[in-house]
């Protein structure tokens, strides 16, 4: 995977965090891929509520340590955005599934596939 850290030639506990955000962001992608497969299976909304909420984690995560640090490699309000960003993925991922969950007779017959695999690439 491409690390920020590499890229500003810093190791820093936020750019860990965003790193881990950018996989939770991958993670509902992939879930969301194996929902279309089969839509009434279960086991996959609960990935999407998993996902989401270690997002939410996440994000808090980088709350505190931008709180607790007097210097950061990028402005504060630069990661704070990029932060809100990547953990409105999980979220609309999620609402995506459910979406489609509720209204599956509309969606027979569309290809999303390539849609969601650009998702995961992204």
């Amino acid at each position: 995977m491409f690390s920020l850290q590499r890229l500003w030639g810093k190791e820093d506990r936020i750019f860990e965090l965003l790193e881990e955000s950018a996989r939770q962001a991958q993670t509902s992608g992939h879930a969301l891929l194996k929902f279309l497969q089969n839509p009434r299976a279960t086991d996959t909304i609960d990935e999407f509520v998993l996902s989401r909420r270690a997002e939410k984690r996440i994000r808090a995560d980088i709350s505190l340590a931008l709180s607790s640090s007097f210097s950061t490699p990028l402005e504060p309000e630069d990661i704070v955005a990029l932060s809100i960003v990547l953990s409105k993925i999980p979220k609309n991922v999620q609402k995506i599934a459910e979406r489609i969950l509720s209204a599956t007779h509309l969606v027979q017959g569309v290809e999303l596939h390539r849609q969601v695999v650009n998702l995961g690439k992204a």
